[in-house]
């Protein structure tokens, strides 16, 4: 990745010039999935597919990208599409008990924190 190549091929301009578009890049896309999040929530009550779509996302970044979320933020994403929660009829779909959602969702500062970084990214 230019933004993280620093031998000297790219001059600084053109690492800022990728780091800015792959945050435009990156900010659509946030708008993009969190709009498809509101729409499934309000029409199933579930965020499963909201919760794979940002998990595919991360997936597909490159390691070195992935190395700044913290080590749970996939192994929480995956127990969250386990368990299918439908947050209007408060239960658990699929595997899991409707506390393991309070749980998951409160139980970490990073993990909150995070969630917040997040949701401040998407508007404006």
């Amino acid at each position: 990745m230019v933004i993280y190549d620093d031998s000297g091929t790219f001059t600084a301009n053109e690492r800022r010039a990728a780091w800015l578009e792959g945050r435009a890049q990156e900010t659509a896309w946030k708008q993009a999935v969190v709009a498809r999040g509101k729409l499934e929530y309000s029409q199933t009550g579930k965020m499963t597919d909201f919760f794979k779509e940002v998990l595919g996302n991360y997936n597909d970044l490159p390691p070195i990208m992935q190395a700044q979320y913290p080590d749970f933020y996939a192994p929480r994403l995956e127990h969250l599409i386990e368990m299918d929660f439908n947050f209007m009829a408060h239960r658990a779909e699929g595997k899991g008990a409707p506390e393991d959602i309070f749980e998951i969702l409160m139980s970490s500062d990073d993990f909150a924190n995070l969630g917040k970084r997040f949701a401040n990214s998407t508007v404006g």
